[in-house]
């Protein structure tokens, strides 16, 4: 992608364009963290903000059930967890 078709892309769907390169090392963290800013202030500005559920009987991010069956990575999955 050329950095004018980057450019176009993100214009159309309203982001910010950032280029950037990870063989390079070049803007990963700048990109990251404008991302990172951008996502906690939409969330913010939502109604009830925060990332905190509205529901009182939901669950707010971080605060999810327990898996259960889980596959330890690199190991082979169980009978019950096919």
């Amino acid at each position: 992608m050329t950095f004018a078709e980057g450019q176009e892309f993100a214009s159309q769907f309203s982001m910010p364009f950032l280029e950037t390169s990870a063989k390079e090392t070049q803007n990963v963290d700048m990109a990251f963290n404008t991302m990172t800013r951008e996502i906690k202030e939409k969330i913010a500005a939502k109604p009830g903000g925060g990332g905190r559920a509205t529901n009182p009987n939901a669950q707010a991010f971080g605060h999810g059930k327990a898996l259960s069956n889980v596959q330890t990575p690199g190991a082979e999955p169980t009978a019950a967890q096919i």
